[in-house]
């Protein structure tokens, strides 16, 4: 699998396409197949430091998979 990642604040120049393995989904969780994904105006924002004040001035913040304190499981699927 791919991503598009970047560690330190920046222009477009500072992402980089990187080979990922995702971990394997733990009991009552899923893992979801993205087809197609887009950015918009906040996510340009984050990667070039504007919202540093609202995400803390350290780089890069892990959230979702990349960190276990953030990650958010899923509630148990229903019975039927």
């Amino acid at each position: 699998m791919k991503r598009l990642q970047y560690d330190r604040y920046g222009g477009p120049e500072v992402m980089r396409l990187a080979e990922f393995e995702p971990p394997r989904p733990g009991q009552d969780e899923v893992l979801v197949r993205v087809r197609a994904a887009a950015s918009n105006a906040l996510d340009w924002k984050l990667r070039n430091g504007e919202l540093k004040l609202m995400t803390g001035r350290s780089f890069p913040g892990r959230w979702g998979t990349t960190s276990p304190e953030s990650s958010r499981r899923s509630a148990p699927a229903s019975p039927d």
